[in-house]
């Protein structure tokens, strides 16, 4: 099951009709964090044992333009990355259940939210994330750099690659695939590697058959790396 990190709202705060109700941004996360709560509390109770937050907002402060633009609305990258970063980190608090953190870059269409490496939040997202056992990076979108944030992470936690990508019809290689997961080991332990797209495919960018083909391809390739 996937919920929204508390931040992400931050994708719809309006400076100027937001600050009535929320002069402080992080008033609202709080509020909203509440709600996920609740939520998580119920999924629980029905059975889930794995849950996955969606955080997009992480990735928009990887970004310079995107940060400096939500630095003008009151919302610093640093108070995202540290209270922001806390929140989620206290919503995956729940014994007996795997968290997920996906850092998503836009599944939405042909244009991403966000640009830019990883390498202005990967410390503190893997630093305050001790209770996140799994972390889901996109790396299709422009500018995504190097898998050299990836050592960063701590070595009990496993990354998953999202290299295929869900917003292009055309099937990666096989071989170019396998090169990027090897490459991406130089930094992060094999074993606790794995692949998938780079999101989900729900924007309609892929017919059935291509995300059949893609699919197909992870399961491939997967048996080649880790088999």
């Amino acid at each position: 099951m996937t919920v929204p990190s508390p931040a992400v709202i931050s994708a719809v705060y309006s400076k100027k009709y937001s600050s009535a109700a929320y002069p402080d941004f992080f008033d609202l996360v709080r509020d909203a964090a509440e709600v996920i709560r609740l939520e998580i509390d119920e999924l629980v109770r029905l059975g889930a044992t794995q849950i996955q937050i969606d955080a997009p907002e992480l990735s928009f402060h990887a970004d310079a333009e995107t940060s400096a633009r939500y630095a003008d609305m009151g919302i610093s990258t640093e108070q995202m990355l540290t209270e922001g970063m806390d929140m989620i980190n206290d919503l995956a608090n729940v014994p007996g259940v795997h968290f997920s953190l996906h850092i998503c870059r836009g599944g939405v269409g042909d244009a991403w939210m966000a640009y830019g490496s990883y390498d202005k939040i990967a410390h503190r997202v893997f630093e305050r994330a001790s209770n996140i056992e799994t972390f889901l990076l996109e790396y299709t979108s422009p500018g995504v750099g190097s898998f050299e944030p990836l050592a960063k992470a701590p070595d009990d936690k496993e990354i998953v690659l999202g290299l295929l990508s869900a917003k292009d019809s055309e099937l990666e290689s096989g071989e170019q695939l396998q090169r990027q997961i090897m490459d991406a080991a130089k930094y992060f332990p094999l074993a606790q590697l794995s692949l998938s797209s780079q999101c989900g495919f729900s924007n309609g960018a892929c017919s059935p058959a291509d995300q059949q083909a893609k699919l197909e391809q992870v399961t491939r390739v997967a048996d080649r790396v880790w088999g």
